[in-house]
């Protein structure tokens, strides 16, 4: 036998071998982690008006701190992946030096989240599809929503867990359980941000999507990622907790609400969740605190939230979400000890 048909035949044995491997190796593990953190608010501020610059320097070192991040602690924790629940970035576009408008944060923000060496999921915040102008006169800071399409278009050109679009859907098998993890685009602001019911708009072809892919199966457990909290949290609710991070139970609070349906449009994301009670557990942020809300449907259907505070404000607000074929387990914030436990049965 020539040499030529030895080395074409090892090459196969090698590739046959090393598809086995990988396939036993990726099969239902009985633990998956990942880890959840939102609100990071990185920017670049440099060539920005100094008005804005000024009126945003707070967030100035957040890339550095992501950057750390990733560097570090899912390595740390051995996570599969990462999710984080929109405001990426401080800004879409703001006004220049110049006075033009000047967008390049999200091609920088794409290149932090490269650096991860595990998956990076995301779902955009209001902030990350927001425009900033600087009243000439006044010296004044207004933001507006007017461009979204556009950032929509460039998160969706740099960021590869959006190149089918800014909401989809992943499925995860641990042990014998079936995970929908379902990642949402409520990132729109309704304009008259009133003080009832939900802050943002999310269109019906979203909705309908959504109600669709909750229908797929009857015995999945879905899991859902957005950036504003299902219905607009009070000031005294999350009063102790604003910007601050737990260790400590006695610090966080869980508000048990009802929920009342109060919009007139024919689908909203009350009703889709509703009628499909196979979601156990909504990750938000948006507030910058960490509370957790337990919505009650119905008599048979409860839905909990767990908000996490603000990554841009502190570094270790990140949480630690196990899914085992029992329970989905949450930890504090910054560390790996359990606060909330949602049995699957």
């Amino acid at each position: 036998m020539s040499m030529l048909k030895l080395l074409l035949i090892f090459g196969i044995l090698s590739f046959t071998i090393l598809i086995t491997a990988n396939s036993a190796t990726s099969a239902k593990p009985d633990t998956l982690k990942f880890i959840h953190l939102t609100d990071s608010h990185i920017c670049d501020l440099f060539g920005y008006h100094p008005t804005f610059v000024q009126g945003r320097q707070h967030y100035g070192d957040g890339k550095n701190s992501l950057t750390s991040f990733f560097n570090t602690i899912p390595e740390k924790l051995q996570t599969d992946f990462v999710v984080i629940t929109g405001d990426i970035v401080d800004f879409f576009e703001s006004e220049s030096k110049l006075g033009e408008m000047l967008g390049t944060q999200i091609e920088k923000a794409a290149g932090i989240l490269e650096i991860s060496s595990v998956p990076v999921y995301i779902t955009l915040g209001n902030h990350d599809i927001a425009s900033y102008n600087v009243d000439p006169e006044t010296e004044r800071i207004t933001g507006n929503q007017y461009n979204a399409e556009i950032a929509r278009a460039a998160w969706i050109r740099n960021v590869p867990c959006l190149s089918n679009g800014t909401y989809y859907s992943r499925i995860l098998q641990v042990d014998t359980i079936m995970y929908r993890l379902i990642f949402l685009d409520n990132a729109y602001y309704k304009p008259d941000r009133i003080s009832d019911g939900p802050q943002y708009i999310i269109n019906p072809s979203q909705l309908y999507w959504l109600d669709h892919e909750m229908k797929k199966s009857d015995t999945d457990v879905e899991i859902i990622f957005m950036h504003m909290p299902l219905t607009n949290t009070s000031a005294v609710d999350v009063k102790q907790s604003k910007n601050k991070y737990y260790l400590n139970t006695n610090d966080t609070i869980a508000i048990s609400q009802d929920l009342q349906n109060s919009e007139t449009n024919s689908i909203d994301l009350y009703d889709v969740l509703k009628h499909n009670s196979s979601a156990r557990l909504v990750l938000t942020g948006h507030k910058h605190s960490s509370v957790a809300h337990d919505f009650h449907f119905s008599e048979d259907y409860s839905l909990t939230q767990v908000m996490t505070g603000a990554f841009g404000r502190d570094s270790r607000n990140w949480r630690l979400i196990q899914l085992t074929s029992e329970n989905i387990i949450i930890s504090f914030p910054g560390n790996t000890s359990t606060q909330y436990k949602i049995p699957l049965e």
